[in-house]
């Protein structure tokens, strides 16, 4: 068996060895953080790509989304908009078929379709107020609801004015 090398003479040799070892252990651990440093900056690159691209998405996203709504909340306006004025006008119509009621046109309804289609004209009353003539083919509608609707028709621009 061997003995260990344990005198003075190897004391150089074994500081020697030491030192080496200790040069390529901080050359590794050097080359370890070096590569350590290197991967957590490409993770924190591909972190904050991913956080930009995810933001980007979601804000597109979110615009997309925003459109959707508004549109819904404009149609949705729209149609209430439209439902009232609707409303509106079905009531200034119903007010004017009350007062042509009222008014005990019938003289002066049965006066013009004479007038239009002569003596000889069959003239007949119309349940919901008013009076139809018919002579051959032509006919006189001078019901209640022609009259109104003949008048809603041409304020109609007016009455849009007044909605907007």
């Amino acid at each position: 068996m061997i003995a260990p090398a344990t005198g003075p003479a190897l004391a150089p040799v074994r500081a020697a060895i030491r030192q080496a070892a200790r040069a390529e252990a901080a050359r590794r651990l050097r080359s370890a953080d070096a590569r350590a440093a290197a991967t957590l900056a490409g993770a924190r690159a591909g972190a904050q790509l991913a956080l930009r691209d995810a933001r980007a998405a979601g804000t597109a996203e979110a615009r997309a989304l925003g459109a959707d709504d508004l549109a819904g909340w404009q149609l949705e306006a729209r149609t209430i908009v439209l439902a009232a004025r609707r409303e509106r006008y079905d009531e200034v119509r119903r007010q004017a078929l009350d007062r042509l009621r009222r008014a005990g046109l019938e003289p002066t309804l049965r006066a013009r379709i004479v007038g239009v289609l002569g003596t000889d004209a069959d003239i007949e009353p119309v349940p919901a107020g008013g009076l139809v003539g018919r002579a051959g083919e032509r006919t006189v509608d001078c019901s209640l609801t022609a009259l109104v609707d003949h008048a809603m028709s041409k304020v109609a621009g007016r009455i849009e004015e007044a909605w907007t």
